[in-house]
């Protein structure tokens, strides 16, 4: 496949897909017709951008076998890069020396992101105070009458909350001891200075045994006032954007993601399929989204339920291999419950907004034989994470055994 080709095409060196989608299809066709070739199928990908409008999936139908594995590969000496994000045009610099475009295709919350990348460099989703932290004053009884603090409000100091117009686009990240939650607001009282979360926080507020838990505010009406930070109106669909060191922005690539998943690999363990033998090799994965769900995100430890941008679902004998994972929401690789003897080699996992690889899952297994096994992470370098999820890890298992972590680069 080619950045030039077309899904029309014979799919040849000469006449190559455009797609992975189609290469995939292609394969499952051969696959029903003949079968897989001896020594199985590899699907040769041109350097170039590939954008992805939604996730590339495999399913068991996409298996290949030991001996007739399926690879999805970068052509010798060539980097091709699938992307989850979109290409932002049109940008203007304005008389204070900010840049801004309107996006009909962000108005009224239809796309609403939470990264943006200029240039290749990650900008400061906007947010008070710019530097050092906010903290809770003190907690609020639960309605309950349990005489526990209240997990989804707190009192605030005067000033640092307002009942700001379209009061659900302003978010909160608040900092627990080793994790973090973030949160939608649904009310601010300026008089008693409490405020509401839209929904509860893993953990009471403060935190028990901890005097405060700090927080910052992002997206509020006038958080966009330092270097480096951007700022989209959820309702009007204008972006706003305050250079580094003066960069101009009319010249810039600007890429905002658009979807959190770039790979997804379903089996059906229920049915005892998996997606097995398929592999990826040499790929460059970029620009995936992180969405913040209605009601907020709150775990006990580790991002523990955050996806990722690969993710592989009952997957058995899979490899990701010389890769390199970037710029992303949440964390990187993951291979789920009913996956085993996969492989993460030598791939370079950085500027994440999660962690690196998780392996497993943190809920506990209905058996024994679902929990991830004979899975290695080898030889990896992860560094750079934590943008949007501090307290997620580089390397995350939960619930597996026999997995091998070895010389794995972690910073």
């Amino acid at each position: 496949i080619a950045p030039n080709g077309s899904d029309q095409a014979a799919g040849s060196a000469q006449a190559p897909f455009r797609t992975l989608a189609r290469a995939r299809d292609a394969i499952r066709a051969l696959k029903r017709g003949k079968g897989l070739p001896e020594g199985g199928a590899r699907v040769i990908i041109h350097g170039g951008v590939y954008r992805l409008e939604e996730p590339f999936t495999l399913g068991p139908e996409d298996s290949g076998t030991a001996e007739a594995p399926i690879v999805y590969a970068a052509a010798p000496g060539e980097r091709p890069v699938l992307s989850g994000g979109r290409v932002i045009r049109g940008l203007r610099k304005q008389a204070d020396g900010s840049w801004s475009v309107t996006l009909p295709e962000a108005a009224g919350r239809k796309w609403v992101f939470r990264q943006l990348f200029v240039n290749g460099r990650r900008y400061i989703h906007a947010r008070s105070p710019n530097k050092g932290q906010y903290y809770i004053i003190r907690g609020v009884p639960a309605e309950d009458g349990s005489g526990r603090t209240a997990r989804d409000r707190f009192a605030f100091r005067g000033g640092d909350l307002q009942p700001w117009p379209n009061l659900s686009d302003v978010e909160l990240r608040i900092t627990f001891s080793w994790n973090d939650g973030h949160f939608p607001l649904k009310a601010v009282d300026p008089k008693n200075r409490i405020v509401t979360l839209a929904g509860p926080a893993v953990w009471e507020l403060p935190k028990p045994g901890m005097a405060t838990c700090p927080y910052i505010v992002e997206n509020h009406p006038g958080a966009c006032d330092a270097p480096g930070e951007w700022q989209l109106n959820r309702e009007t669909g204008e972006l706003r954007i305050i250079p580094f060191d003066g960069e101009d922005l009319g010249a810039a690539e600007v890429i905002a993601p658009v979807i959190e998943r770039l790979v997804v690999a379903q089996g059906d363990p229920e049915q005892s399929r998996f997606v097995e033998h398929a592999r990826f090799e040499g790929l460059s994965f970029q620009h995936a989204a992180w969405h913040l769900p209605p009601t907020g995100f709150s775990t006990p430890q580790a991002a523990c339920t955050l996806g990722a941008a690969l993710e592989f679902h009952a997957a058995r004998h899979c490899a990701v291999t010389r890769c390199e994972v970037t710029r992303v929401g949440r964390y990187a690789i993951w291979f789920d419950l009913d996956s085993s003897y996969n492989e993460v080699r030598q791939c370079h996992l950085h500027d994440l907004g999660g962690g690196g690889v998780r392996i497993g899952n943190a809920e506990r297994p209905a058996g024994y034989g679902r929990i991830a096994h004979h899975n290695v992470v080898d030889n990896n370098l992860i560094h750079n994470g934590g943008h949007i999820h501090p307290g997620a890890t580089g390397i995350f298992m939960a619930y597996g055994r026999n997995n091998t972590f070895s010389h794995n680069e972690v910073s």
